[in-house]
């Protein structure tokens, strides 16, 4: 029992060791969006580990999560797609561009959060980024006119 005390306690203290080498942060070109306008989130992946990371070889490596008021979920309504590998060595930041436009149901105006999960297989660890905040707003039409179509065209 004695032998088996250093290991589990050095598997603890290794957890917070990878959250302070390796972190997960996100941005945002812009703050607003407009309804179905593309919503491009880049998750930046910094390395400060000693070791490369090896990513991008499943589905699964990144979870995006997006909540609006009162702790609503967006829902998903296709899959991010996000496979590819990459390495990030140590001591470099790497950036994944993603648009989640098209994978959540982000319909409704309002305030929301998105934040990401990175998986990290080879040490048996996630990474959760801080929450980026951002909003869907209703647009205005400012000016309409029709191109291309002739004056009898549209009134015959």
């Amino acid at each position: 029992m004695k032998f088996l005390y250093p290991i589990v306690s050095g598997c603890i203290a290794f957890a917070p060791w990878v959250s302070a080498q390796v972190s997960v942060d996100l941005a945002l070109d812009q703050d607003q969006f407009l309804p179905g306008e593309s919503l491009v989130v880049g998750v930046r992946i910094t390395n400060f580990s000693g070791q490369t990371l090896h990513l991008g070889n499943d589905s699964d490596w990144l979870h995006i999560t997006l909540e609006g008021r009162d702790n609503y979920v967006v829902p998903t309504t296709a899959d991010l797609p996000v496979q590819g590998e990459f390495d990030v060595e140590s001591s470099k930041i790497v950036t994944r561009r993603v648009d989640v436009a098209p994978c959540f149901a982000l319909t409704k105006p309002g305030r929301y959060m998105v934040s990401a999960t990175v998986k990290l297989k080879d040490w048996d660890n996630e990474l959760v980024s801080k929450p980026k905040a951002f909003d869907i707003i209703a647009g205005t039409t400012l000016w309409e006119q029709d191109v291309g179509v002739s004056a009898t065209a549209a009134s015959g």
